[in-house]
């Protein structure tokens, strides 16, 4: 189905004329039918324009073509490539970053689309960028990459639930124990492995207000106190991989996480931590004296999850994103990038399937394409990375998606197979589609003179017809633009 741009005044006894801008850009104007006759119809002019970068994305397109131009010029060097493409990676999302607000309840349509963006080039960049490389683990990798762009992933009910909206509600209740979802989303929290925000969320139990209040005598709270204590601690010790997360960038929601936990400095030192603390869980769990009521059972499930039981751990969630971090953090923690950990990803999508999009719903169709895009890169399908990447996200995501797909061993192929139908390659193609967008706006034209240096195929023939067409406009009021052809509708 077409998508309506634009309506253009054309009267019933007019002819529309056009002519093409540079760019993205087509100049419209309504001409009298009958040549030397006013008629009754005034004429009007219309310029057209469609994937205009907004302001935040002109920051971003000025800021990432300087990184652009430097990964592009140490493309055909073995030894300086993965370094440099890395550290593009590292880059440009921080420069995506750089440029959203603060307070994701700020976020206006532009800066959802970035936001939305954000979430898949950390996905690409993991995978195909060398950041899930040296001594990182993918399980971990994930989870700071659903943390940090959970107001974008956990959409719907279940992802309010978790949102820090959400959890400051529960601090107006008497008794937030006792208020519908409290328990569940705490254990939901601990099982994403967002260490601050669980804790938090137990700090407000009423057992330890009436504790420090001098109730320690009741027998009862003080077996409640133990049981909570008991939680709390293990949770303070929660296994963290220092630098995980890299790719995905500062987490907006859960700052503090970074110092919630046991920090590990390397794969192996902290997979043989986490194994002993998930067997100081499981002994915690089976402590009788801790657990003689039946108000016990919501610290028990919390503690069953925190053991590494998987069937628990994955009770409670609501999404494929949330399903797959909840069972990687519990059962898959040393998971490689291959054939595990797509079997894992195509698991947690028949569990909780995406929500079918339907028009103008965003976040299912994130949803969907974070689903292709993952597939994708655990089978290291270069085409199919691409194609999510490309599909329904902006030029500039699919241009700078292009440059580093093809420079993994996987996407090499990309660089030298020309489209038939364009006589380019695939990266050169969205190259050309991205200048598109930029020349039909006169602050953003130097770059897009400077993206053309890098396509060998048309870059310097586009360039002259960006130049001819940018002395036209020059030298024309746009009300002759729409009659400098002889093309008409």
């Amino acid at each position: 189905m077409a998508t309506e741009l634009v309506r253009v005044p054309c009267g019933s006894h007019q002819r529309l004329r056009f002519s093409w801008g540079p760019g993205s850009e087509l100049y419209c104007c309504a001409v009298n039918s009958s040549e030397g006759q006013l008629g009754d119809e005034e004429s009007t002019s219309t310029a057209v324009q469609w994937d205009c970068p907004g302001p935040i994305s002109r920051r971003i397109i000025y800021d990432a073509h300087v990184k652009y131009v430097e990964c592009e010029q140490v493309k055909g060097d073995p030894l300086l490539r993965p370094a440099q493409l890395e550290q593009f990676c590292t880059d440009v999302g921080a420069i995506m970053d750089a440029s959203l607000p603060d307070d994701e309840e700020l976020f206006d349509e532009e800066a959802q689309l970035i936001a939305e963006e954000r979430a898949l080039w950390t996905i690409l960049s993991l995978f195909f960028g060398g950041m899930g490389e040296s001594d990182r683990l993918i399980s971990q990798e994930l989870a700071s990459w659903l943390q940090v762009n959970a107001a974008v992933l956990l959409a719907g009910e279940g992802g309010r639930q978790l949102s820090p909206a959400s959890l400051a509600a529960f601090e107006s209740a008497d008794y937030p124990e006792l208020t519908e979802g409290y328990w569940e989303t705490l254990q939901r929290l601990v099982c994403l492995g967002w260490t601050a925000d669980a804790l938090s969320l137990l700090g407000l139990h009423s057992a330890w207000a009436a504790w420090k209040s001098g109730g320690s005598l009741h027998p009862a709270l003080a077996g409640r106190i133990r049981s909570l204590d008991a939680v709390a601690s293990l949770l303070r010790c929660f296994p963290r991989l220092a630098g995980a997360g890299a790719a995905a960038g500062s987490p907006r929601r859960s700052a503090a996480d970074s110092g919630a936990g046991q920090e590990l400095s390397g794969a192996e030192e902290f997979l043989s931590y986490r194994a002993r603390w998930q067997g100081q869980s499981a002994l915690v769990l089976g402590e009788g004296s801790l657990w003689e009521g039946e108000h016990e059972a919501p610290c028990r499930a919390l503690l069953a999850c925190m053991a590494g039981d998987v069937e628990q751990s994955s009770r409670l969630a609501t999404s494929w994103p949330e399903l797959l971090v909840a069972r990687l953090l519990a059962g898959h923690p040393a998971v490689g990038h291959a054939a595990d950990l797509l079997h894992l990803v195509r698991a947690a999508a028949a569990a909780r399937p995406p929500p079918a999009a339907g028009p103008g719903d965003a976040a299912a169709a994130l949803s969907a394409r974070a689903l292709a895009l993952l597939t994708a890169c655990a089978g290291l399908d270069a085409q199919a990375a691409l194609q999510a990447c490309s599909h329904g996200a902006s030029a500039w995501l699919s241009a700078h998606a292009a440059l580093v797909v093809a420079q993994h061993p996987a996407g090499r192929q990309l660089e030298s197979d020309l489209l038939a139908e364009y006589g380019c390659t695939q990266p050169e193609f969205y190259k050309l589609n991205f200048v598109s967008a930029l020349a039909s706006h006169e602050p953003t034209r130097s770059v897009a003179r400077g993206y053309l240096a890098w396509c060998p195929h048309h870059g310097e023939q586009a360039l002259h017809s960006l130049d001819k067409r940018m002395a036209a406009e020059a030298t024309q009021c746009p009300a002759l633009q729409g009659l400098c052809l002889p093309q008409e509708s």
